[in-house]
Formats: structure tokens, sequence, C-alpha cells
């Protein structure tokens, strides 16, 4: 899952709170589905790329910037 630009970001970044708010409904973390715990993670790696790309922490490196330096 990539995202390519802040509209797809800001879908994304709702998603993600969505589906964040149902897991916090659960007690038991061994009770929640797996279904929901991969699209949380799928969601969260995608978000994490995307501002690693675009808004950048010092000493933190996309995988999306990597990957264009090596192709050209």
């Amino acid at each position: 899952m990539i995202i390519n630009n802040p509209k797809q970001f800001a879908i994304y970044r709702e998603k993600s709170e969505l589906l964040l708010k149902q897991i916090c409904q659960y007690e038991d973390e061994s009770k929640i589905p797996n279904e929901i715990i991969n699209d949380y993670r799928q969601i969260s790696d995608a978000i994490i790329e995307y501002e690693a790309a675009y808004h950048p922490l010092p000493g933190r490196v996309s995988t999306m910037i990597s990957a264009e330096l090596i192709s050209y």
C-alpha cells in the first residue's frame, strides 16, 4: 500500500483513527480480529512511509526515496 498524494494521506489517516477506535474497544488484545490488526498495520506502515518521504524527521529515511535514488 502506497500513499501517492496529500488527499490519500488524509483518507488513510482517518481510516487509521477509525481502526484504532475499534481496536481500543477490545479489553483483551487476543480477541481483536486479525483483519482489523492487519488493516491497521498496513495503513500505519503506509502513513509512516509517506511522512518519512514528505515530512521527514532528522535521521529518518523513507524507502520510497531510497528506491527512487537507486533507480536512477
